[in-house]
């Protein structure tokens, strides 16, 4: 130790001789890095170790030795489970939090239940207690309001509508559109413990009403948060319009009517609170094109590789799918990143099966339910690829068509 002690100071001594300066230590590791391979780097390290010698104090030398100390190891990637979905082989896992639809038996949160006889159910959504079903029959399309469960008032109230629901990222607004264009929105009143049904202003012409979405805290104008109806038509001319309790205005016209807003926004899929917009742009017979507009409804980015469905409760991810839709269902379950359109997840499901209808079911899980082998199951996705069954595989009566129905979003 004494020999290799006195041999590093005759060292430092020649290299003061030969006109060299002291370096600190983020000197001698910023030159280390800009040496090549080869002699001239073991030459420069014999130079660091020279100087080290003279510039570092013995203690922290010794400090550094010391295994107590050594730097933590970098924390491991996480793994995603990116085989394809199948019904083989998964856990069991918590029911649906907010609910579902099996058959014509809804089956609330608190695992109390109810028989629908309203038709052929296609949507639901939990409110305040109460539950809003929609359903198709010999009356056509209606949405029909439920009680809840030990109500003194059993009485069900409905209305005729097309497309689907809107609900508002809170969960205590849903939205309708009644076939002659005017948005209906049932508001749940916590204090009350009852429904407040508001009916906004008409979309003014068109046909094959949806309502997209709907934004905002309360239908109880004036307020900081008033709520908007987003309602798209699929009738002779593709039109998105926004109804609020002030009045219904165009946002976008389909390309070639008088009304043409803006050209490129072809069909309106979901909004977010602060006005960030998903929508459909282009569709033809090999797929379709979207885009993410912000507020002012600026394009922040767009794909033709994926269509959209939905964003995700925060806002912060988007779920979609194939940019073709065909057939029975979906075979690909995408999550992306909503603010730049980068894939955290994109799921093929296994030959034969398919995904009838997919949903948020919380920040970071979405609910699928997946056919496979004349088998139907809901299927918890976490956005880490993990997966395990919400509810059971059942055999459906229809390959084709599922006895589950999920709950709007």
């Amino acid at each position: 130790m004494n020999d290799l002690t006195e041999h590093l100071v005759h060292e430092a001594e020649g290299f003061d001789r030969r006109g060299g300066s002291p370096l600190d230590i983020e000197q001698v590791l910023e030159r280390a890095g800009e040496i090549k391979r080869g002699r001239r780097l073991r030459a420069t390290l014999v130079m660091a170790a020279a100087v080290l010698a003279i510039a570092v104090p013995a203690g922290l030398v010794a400090l550094d030795r010391d295994g107590s100390r050594e730097p933590s190891p970098a924390p491991s990637p996480v793994k995603v489970d990116r085989s394809t979905i199948t019904l083989a082989t998964l856990a069991a896992g918590a029911r649906p939090a907010a609910g579902w639809m099996q058959g014509q038996v809804w089956h609330r949160p608190d695992d109390s239940q109810f028989q629908f006889s309203g038709g052929r159910a296609f949507a639901v959504a939990p409110l305040g207690g109460f539950t809003v079903v929609a359903s198709s029959g010999d009356q056509g399309q209606r949405a029909y309001l439920v009680p809840p469960v030990g109500s003194t008032n059993h009485e069900v109230t409905s209305w005729p509508m097309e497309g689907g629901f809107g609900v508002s990222a809170d969960g205590a607004m849903v939205a309708f559109v009644r076939p002659d264009g005017l948005p209906v929105v049932l508001e749940s009143d916590t204090r009350a413990k009852g429904i407040t049904n508001h009916e906004l202003p008409k979309v003014p012409r068109g046909s094959g009403f949806d309502a997209v979405a709907i934004t905002g805290t309360t239908c109880d104008s004036p307020s900081d948060s008033v709520c908007a109806v987003w309602v798209t038509t699929s009738g002779k001319s593709v039109e998105s319009w926004v109804s609020t309790p002030e009045g219904t205005s165009l946002i976008h016209a389909a390309s070639g009517s008088p009304d043409m807003v803006h050209p490129n926004l072809w069909r309106v899929v979901d909004v977010l609170d602060d006005g960030t917009k998903a929508v459909m742009t282009q569709v033809n017979d090999t797929g379709s094109c979207s885009e993410i507009r912000s507020p002012d409804v600026a394009a922040l980015w767009a794909t033709c590789d994926d269509r959209f469905l939905s964003f995700s409760p925060d806002g912060q991810h988007l779920l979609a799918s194939s940019a073709y839709a065909d057939g029975a269902g979906d075979n690909r379950l995408v999550v992306l990143d909503a603010a730049r359109g980068r894939p955290l997840l994109d799921l093929r499901t296994t030959d034969g099966a398919f995904i009838g209808q997919m949903v948020w079911e919380d920040d970071s899980h979405v609910l699928a339910t997946v056919s496979d082998g004349g088998r139907w199951a809901i299927v918890r996705i976490g956005l880490d690829g993990s997966r395990e069954y919400a509810v059971a595989p059942v055999t459906g009566k229809d390959p084709y068509e599922s006895p589950f129905v999920l709950p709007s979003r």
